[in-house]
Parts: structure tokens; C-alpha cells; sequence
């Protein structure tokens, strides 16, 4: 069954304000979110028709613990690209799985037992609600929501947080052609100053290097004068004018996106008095993005 993904760029759905609904934990609490989010739907509904779904208005929606279960099934799509469940579902459904999702054991038993596993590891085992997830939401994957979601979960084994993101989630999808790095898990880079014509410095360098065929990091700042720094404020030293007709000339229509490995580029900005940085990644991913959708 073909979905079409609903990850979008476009600009919030009201202006400039940005909407999340923000869905707390609490095991078989989520009862009652459930049920505020039942009568908040119903009064849209009223407004705007029966088809409407908290998921139309929300730019975000973001759970913890059970938060992400009702997170997951408001954003859930169907075959038809709507919302899985209506938020009103959200209350039968915990009434009637919550006592095995959730087992609670009474008494002194309970609590000694609840204590022990807590320590050791998850209160519980999840199996069921695997299970019934399977079920109900199939093989839909977290990319395939109907707005943007994030669910922040801790992992127990690591013992660190851990944050899904349908936003993360799909630029992962988009952007898995890149390279990976060249030597293993080695990230190599190779970073290189400026200083207009004192390029001819690292130009030589570099020369060596590639007729030695080596790889190192090179990297040198030499401080810069009170008097360039005014001359800086004032506007560009040089017009640039030579230079991009120069690259135009030996580079043509090359885009960044097309390095042959991956690029970053700091500028400082003169007109808007802030850093600037060029990087083939951001390049790269803004076009598959768009090529995306």
C-alpha cells in the first residue's frame, strides 16, 4: 500500500505561531489526557466539521511514556492518509488494554516486586503492548505520521536519553545515500585557513601532501591586525569581482552539492554582521528533501 509521506517544510499552519501539543506519561494516567483530548477534538469538530483531527492542527506533537503511545495513535495514518485513530478511540482503547499493558500486583508482594524491577531493568515487559501496537498500527513506520512527532524515551541498558523524531526519522530515510567516512569509523578532516593571498601558503602544503599521499589535519590562525579588523568593519577588502569570474571560468556550473566529499565553508556575512556557513551536507539534504516531497 502506497502512502505519501506527510513530513513538510511548508510554514506553520497558523503564520508565524508554531502549535505543539505536548502529551505528559504517567502508565494508566493517560486515561486522562485521553480524555481532555477527546473533548478538545469534539469542540473542533464542532467548528470545522466530523472529519476534523487534533493531528489538522498541531505543527508538533510530542509524548513520554504513554504520552508517545497517544502521540502515536493520533498520528497514525490510515489507507487514506487521515488519522488512524479519532481521539475519542484513545479512552475505549486504554480502558480495555491498560490492565494488561499496565499489570499492577497488590499488597506487599507487589510493591517488594514493583522495587526489584525498577532497579533491574523496565517496570514492565511491553510484550502485550508490542503486540497490540503490531496490530493496530501495522508496518506503519515513525517517517509516515501525519505531523511532525517526537517522543523522548530513556534507554534503560544504556541508561541515557533517547528521542525519536519523525523529523529525524525521515531525514535519516533521505539522506542514507551519503558517504559513509573512508577509513572506518576515522571522520578525517581537513581544515584550511584564510588570509586572501596567503593561500599560496597552505596551496604549497597541500601539494606536498597529495604528492606524499597523506592525510593529516592542518589548521593555523594567524591573529589579524587592529587595522585590517576597521577595514573589515567598513565593508569587503576586496571586490571579488576577478575571482568569481575566475571561477566562474575553471569551475563552471559545479554546485557545492557536487564536492566529492563532504564540504564546510565558514564566511562571516558583512552585510547582516553574522557567520555564514556553506556546507555540501546542508546543500545536499535541502535538495533531496524537496526531491522528496
Amino acid at each position: 500500500m502506497e502512502k505519501t509521506l506527510s513530513f513538510q517544510l511548508q510554514p506553520p499552519t497558523y503564520g508565524n505561531l508554531i502549535t505543539i501539543l505536548s502529551i505528559d506519561g504517567g502508565g494508566v494516567r493517560g486515561i486522562i489526557p485521553a480524555t481532555i483530548l477527546a473533548f478538545l477534538e469534539s469542540q473542533l469538530q464542532e467548528l470545522d466539521g466530523e472529519d476534523a483531527r487534533l493531528a489538522d492542527y498541531f505543527d508538533v506533537i510530542a509524548g513520554t511514556s504513554t504520552g508517545g503511545l497517544v502521540t502515536s495513535m493520533l498520528t497514525a495514518p490510515d489507507e487514506n492518509n487521515r488519522p488512524l485513530f479519532a481521539a475519542k478511540d484513545i479512552k475505549p482503547f486504554y480502558l480495555e488494554h491498560c490492565p494488561k499493558i499496565f499489570p499492577q500486583k497488590r499488597g506487599l508482594c507487589g510493591a517488594i516486586q514493583k522495587i526489584y524491577r525498577s532497579l533491574r531493568g523496565p517496570r514492565y515487559d511491553g510484550q502485550y503492548l508490542h503486540k497490540v501496537v503490531k496490530e493496530k498500527l501495522g508496518e506503519t513506520r515513525l517517517h509516515s505520521t501525519l505531523t511532525n512527532v517526537v517522543i523522548p524515551t530513556f534507554d534503560i541498558r544504556h541508561l541515557q536519553p533517547t528521542i525519536f523524531s519523525s523529523y529525524e526519522s525521515l531525514m535519516e530515510k533521505i539522506i542514507s545515500p551519503l558517504r559513509p567516512p573512508t577509513h572506518g569509523n576515522l571522520i578525517i578532516v581537513l581544515s584550511i585557513d584564510g588570509g586572501g593571498i596567503r593561500g599560496i601558503i597552505p596551496g604549497i602544503i597541500l601539494s606536498f601532501l597529495e604528492s606524499e599521499s597523506q592525510v593529516t589535519i592542518f589548521n593555523s590562525s594567524p591573529f589579524a591586525q587592529a587595522t585590517k579588523l576597521i577595514k573589515a568593519i567598513t565593508g569587503p577588502k576586496y571586490d571579488g569581482k576577478y575571482l568569481h569570474s575566475l571561477l566562474k571560468e575553471k569551475l563552471g556550473n559545479t554546485q557545492l552539492h557536487h564536492t566529492l566529499t563532504n564540504v564546510v565553508i565558514p564566511t562571516f556575512d558583512i552585510k547582516q554582521l553574522q557567520p555564514a556557513i556553506f556546507s555540501s551536507y546542508e546543500v545536499f539534504k535541502l535538495i533531496q528533501v524537496f526531491n522528496f516531497t
